[in-house]
């Protein structure tokens, strides 16, 4: 499973302004954000969208809106994972696989839909387990894998031979 792109900008905003919060600035005007996560002249209409995307639909980012201006800073009070984003920005891992799995198909496939289903599991548990602020600091990042335990993902028939 690999992340969209709008979840890897979202990631990369949050942790703009994490920072920002951490080193004691004010809340960052758009300009400063958009300065702060694009290069000069690249293409701004992902980073835009995630980051409308991030205000419409979660509360990791307060966003006060004054007349003509807009900032955004970190909302403190939560701290969300991957998982997290994943369910709020895009409504859930496997969108399309789950047009897949029709009742025939489910019928036919038993054992594929078994292991599909696990893995949809295990995926969901580890992305659970990636907070935001963990990943620019490798030191957190590899404690808390530390802690998560090895899983291997068996298919029914493999997980047969061995009973």
């Amino acid at each position: 499973m690999t992340l969209s792109l709008k979840i890897l900008w979202a990631v990369k905003i949050l942790l703009t302004l994490r920072k920002a919060a951490e080193a004691g600035v004010p809340p960052m005007k758009s300009s400063e954000l958009l300065a702060a996560c694009v290069a000069p002249h690249a293409d701004t209409y992902m980073y835009r969208r995630a980051l409308r995307e991030l205000v419409a639909k979660t509360d990791f980012v307060t966003c006060d809106i004054q007349s003509s201006r807009t900032t955004y800073e970190w909302n403190p009070d939560v701290r969300p994972s991957l998982y997290d984003l994943v369910i709020r920005l895009e409504g859930g891992i496997h969108e399309t696989s789950n047009a897949f799995w029709s009742y025939e198909n489910t019928y036919t496939m038993q054992p594929l839909h078994k292991v599909n289903k696990r893995y949809d599991a295990l995926t969901r548990e580890y992305l659970s387990s990636i907070y935001v602020d963990e990943l620019d600091s490798p030191a957190l990042s590899e404690r808390s894998r530390a802690k998560l335990p090895h899983m291997n993902l068996q298919t029914t028939e493999h997980a047969e031979q061995h009973t």
